[in-house]
């Protein structure tokens, strides 16, 4: 990736990849990236790519204030045959797109409009705010050539589970050393991820009870942080 994503100067911290599967399905391959507070922040093609599927959902934060819903959009890329991107919660697109997207947002999930518009590296995609409360946006790259590796592999069935990636290991050196400064240390080193780990012969990571998986079945996570211990619970599905 030769190209910045985002102005460097707009972001205020970037997460590790991947998230609490059992909590947030489908995070596994995501980085969130925090902008600045009051920044409606321009986020740009890193890369020459092809835009597959633009959806346009109407996101529910009705638990920060009674009755707020936002239209967001999620652009789509291929970048190889095996590399696909993501933007999520982006507020407002680019104008030459405009006419390709869905015209009136749709409640929850939705299939979005299939697509086929190439891009070039630096192009403007469109701007953001970040989600609410933590005015981050999602960075999702997936590459199927890069397996992940699970303690106990035949839990885990999504793509975004099986393949696992660092979405900012793919931008040239000076790119890749100025988001990795953007990461909390942990134990003093900058790691792109996963955030959630499984460390053979202790409780941290997954685990599953009979033939549960990471979407069906009892199951527990345990993340360890300097701060705090998170577990989560889940008794069924």
């Amino acid at each position: 990736f030769t190209h910045p994503f985002v102005d460097i100067t707009k972001i205020a911290v970037i997460s590790q990849y991947g998230n609490n599967a059992f909590y947030n399905p489908g995070s596994q391959v995501r980085s969130y990236v925090s902008v600045k507070e009051g920044e409606n922040t321009p986020v740009y093609m890193p890369t020459n790519a092809t835009i597959t599927r633009i959806y346009y959902s109407d996101k529910n934060y009705s638990f920060m204030k009674p009755g707020f819903i936002r239209p967001e959009y999620r652009i789509d890329f291929q970048i190889s045959c095996e590399v696909t991107m993501a933007y999520d919660h982006i507020v407002t697109i680019a104008d030459k797109f405009k006419e390709y997207a869905p015209q009136v947002s749709s409640p929850g999930r939705n299939d979005g409009v299939a697509v086929s518009i190439p891009v070039q590296a630096g192009e403007l995609i469109g701007y953001t705010s970040g989600s609410f409360p933590g005015r981050a946006f999602d960075f999702v790259l997936l590459n199927r050539a890069r397996q992940a590796q699970h303690l106990n592999p035949a839990r885990w069935i999504s793509d975004h589970s099986l393949y696992q990636t660092c979405q900012y290991d793919y931008f040239v050196p000076e790119l890749k050393e100025q988001y990795y400064a953007l990461i909390d240390e942990e134990k003093g080193v900058r790691s792109c991820g996963p955030r959630v780990k499984e460390v053979p012969n202790t409780i941290a990571g997954y685990w599953f009870q009979g033939e549960a998986t990471e979407s069906n079945g009892p199951r527990l996570m345990i993340y360890g942080t300097k701060h705090f211990v998170e577990w989560t619970i889940i008794k069924s599905s």
